[in-house]
C-alpha cells in the first residue's frame, strides 16, 4: 500500500501489539477496522507530561479550521474509495480520515499517540468520578 498523502510506501510495524501500516516518509498511519480499539486497550506506551499538555491544548481548540476539514484522500487499502474527514470522538479537535467501505482509518503523524492520550485521560476522569 502507498500513503494517501505523499504516495510513499507503507511498511508494517508492531505498535502496542497491533500490526499497523506506517508511511516511511510522513509517518502517517493506516489502521484496519478495530485496530484503534486494540491499541487503546493495550496501554503499553507511556506519555510524558509535555505530550499530555499538548493534547489538552488541542482539545481547547475544538473548532477545526476549514483547511483541516477540506482535504480528501483515497483509502490506501481500497484504492479508489474516498475517505471522509471527521473529528475523532465527535469534538476532540483531532481530525482523522475514515474509509466508508473497509472502515479503515488514516491518522496523520502523531495522531495515534494523541488519541491514546485522550482516551486514557477520559478513562482517568471516569475512574476519578466513581
Amino acid at each position: 500500500m502507498n500513503c494517501p498523502n505523499c504516495q510513499h510506501s507503507l511498511t508494517q510495524e508492531d505498535y502496542e501489539g497491533v500490526e499497523i501500516d506506517r508511511c516511511t516518509h510522513c509517518q502517517g498511519v493506516y489502521l484496519d477496522d478495530g485496530e484503534l480499539k486494540h491499541i487503546n486497550e493495550a496501554r503499553e506506551k507511556t506519555f510524558s507530561s509535555e505530550d499530555i499538555a499538548a493534547v489538552n491544548g488541542i482539545q481547547s481548540k475544538i473548532q477545526a479550521n476549514e483547511e483541516e476539514m477540506a482535504g480528501q484522500i483515497q483509502c490506501p487499502k481500497c484504492a479508489g474509495s474516498t475517505m471522509s474527514r471527521r473529528h475523532f470522538a465527535g469534538q476532540s479537535g483531532i481530525v482523522i480520515d475514515r474509509c466508508p467501505d473497509c472502515k479503515g482509518l488514516w491518522l496523520d503523524a502523531g495522531e495515534i499517540e494523541k488519541i491514546q492520550i485522550l482516551v486514557e485521560g477520559w478513562e482517568g476522569q471516569e475512574n476519578a468520578d466513581l
